[in-house]
């Protein structure tokens, strides 16, 4: 089984696909496998939904093997709640953008039958690091200790792949691997 975990964002995307083999009935069980990963970055200016559509179509299509499952994060829904004026509206325009960077990634996965999950950044962390506001550098740390993935470099870029994996273990464990 593979998941594909996917960190959105215009700034930069991290996509990382992890494979699991379900265990036998006595057989031991399995650890994840890191399948592949990658991240693309997409440039200011016009067309930006169009070039993230293309991107991430064009990584699927020349994948041999198509994801069982896809992790999408949902975006932070309380975007401009505890801000008042200029930081607020800013705050909400973030939200509405990454929300229709969302629904072109799901399109995109729709077209190619790739059924999808979303989940909270908040649900992710508690579930690989035990705790709802962790750092993403304990969430990478957890990562590599009790899973042995990782992503060199990864840290000073923003944590975007080791988001992403987590976010395919979160896939993971909705297929039934015990974390």
């Amino acid at each position: 089984m593979i998941v594909l975990g996917l960190d959105v964002s215009y700034s930069r995307t991290g996509l990382v696909w992890l494979e699991w083999d379900r265990p036998q009935p006595l057989g031991p069980t399995t650890q994840p496998s890191l399948y592949k990963s990658k991240t693309f970055e997409i440039a200011r200016g016009e067309w930006r939904l169009g070039r993230a559509q293309n991107l991430l179509y064009t990584e699927l299509q020349i994948q041999l093997v198509k994801p069982d499952l896809a992790v999408i994060e949902g975006s932070i829904q309380r975007a401009g709640r505890y801000s008042r004026g200029a930081e607020r509206k800013r705050g909400i325009k973030v939200l509405t953008m990454l929300q229709e960077l969302n629904g072109v990634f799901k399109a995109v996965l729709d077209h190619f039958k790739i059924p999808t999950l979303e989940s909270s950044p908040t649900h992710m962390k508690k579930l690989i690091a035990m705790k709802g506001t962790a750092d993403k550098s304990v969430v990478a740390r957890e990562i590599k200790a009790r899973f042995g993935i990782e992503f060199p470099g990864d840290e000073k870029k923003g944590f975007d792949l080791y988001d992403a994996a987590g976010l395919a273990l979160v896939g993971l464990k909705h297929r039934g691997m015990p974390l």
